[in-house]
């Protein structure tokens, strides 16, 4: 039990740095080394593993995350990570990789409706 407890502390010792320094969009972390595109997305510096496996740390085992792969092309990869908690400020995050290059998006959650 200890020696489990000694692990999983020192796994989240690894990880935290990465997401302590990462940017945010809408409230949801992202790379901070991404680089912003003119057309609101970002294109990861990282290569496809280590994208992934950033959000993956981040969101991973959230109760209101839920990760779906998309069904693409050969030439395309894609996850998208669906955030379902009440009250959120961002619904989704799309990650893809097409011709090489790795795109992030974060989809703005709408306001709620009062009444």
């Amino acid at each position: 039990m200890a020696r489990a407890l000694i692990s999983a502390a020192l796994c989240l010792f690894l990880w935290a740095p990465s997401i302590a320094q990462a940017a945010k969009v809408h409230g949801a972390v992202i790379l901070e080394e991404a680089r912003k595109l003119p057309d609101g997305r970002y294109e990861s510096q990282k290569d496809w593993e280590k994208t992934v496996g950033f959000f993956s740390s981040a969101y991973g085992k959230q109760k209101y995350v839920v990760w779906r792969r998309l069904e693409t092309t050969p030439k395309v990869s894609g996850h998208y990570i669906e955030n379902t908690a009440p009250n959120r400020t961002w619904d989704g995050i799309l990650l893809y990789q097409a011709e090489g290059k790795i795109f992030i998006s974060v989809l703005k959650a709408e306001p709620k409706a009062k009444g």
